[in-house]
């Protein structure tokens, strides 16, 4: 089993943010409920705790 690689990782969202596919739905989700606050647990890259911000 190989690693994680963060740099691969994100470049996916990259390139499917680039076709026009909409990687932000886990935060337009949080958003709907109107959250005073989030917590981010640390996974991944932080892609949604910057959109959320």
């Amino acid at each position: 089993m190989s690693g994680f690689d963060g740099t691969r990782y994100q470049a996916r969202f990259d390139e499917l943010a680039r076709q026009g596919v909409d990687v932000h739905g886990e935060a337009a989700l949080v958003r709907s409920f109107e959250p005073g606050s989030v917590l981010d647990a640390g996974c991944g890259t932080g892609r949604v705790a910057i959109e959320r911000a």
